[in-house]
């Protein structure tokens, strides 16, 4: 299980696209690592992909930035309703 104090972390995949991403993996959660833009696009390592139970049951950080982001797939953003998550397909 991933956790975000680890000393050190498995790349998923490298410099991938933000973007595509979360297209890639709508239901999940990303957690990624060495943000940066490239081509005007933001781009980073993968490190976990996590659904929404794994993700939930995280003990999170009060501050994960700069090291880390964490990005929501498009079904999980489509999903959100004011700070809570709703119901999606």
């Amino acid at each position: 299980m991933f956790s975000f104090f680890e000393d050190n972390y498995t790349i998923l995949e490298a410099n991938v696209a933000f973007d595509d991403a979360q297209e890639r993996y709508p239901d999940s959660y990303m957690v990624t690592i060495n943000g940066h833009v490239k081509d005007k696009r933001i781009h980073g390592d993968i490190i976990a992909i996590l659904s929404q139970d794994e993700y939930n049951t995280l003990v999170i950080p009060q501050s994960i930035a700069p090291k880390f982001s964490v990005l929501e797939g498009l079904n999980v953003v489509r999903g959100k309703v004011g700070n809570s998550l709703g119901v999606y397909l």
